[in-house]
């Protein structure tokens, strides 16, 4: 899924009826949306990092390259 169809959690969240909470809830609920939606985008930019780094060690391992 491309990052062009993707809606943030806070975009989603205007779309549910909060007419029932106060605004410093509305305010502390995108506040908690929007950093777990960062976290989460850290957390998999760590994983494809990592990924990447052993994927390359792999490749250079299977041409016979070693490293001390």
């Amino acid at each position: 899924m491309s990052n062009l169809n993707r809606k943030s959690v806070a975009d989603l969240i205007d779309n549910v009826d909060t007419s029932y909470m106060t605004q410093a809830e509305k305010i502390m609920i995108q506040a908690q949306a929007e950093r777990a939606e960062y976290i989460a985008q850290m957390l998999s930019s760590v994983f494809s990092g990592v990924k990447s780094l052993f994927v390359s060690k792999k490749r250079s391992s299977a041409t016979g390259l070693s490293h001390a």
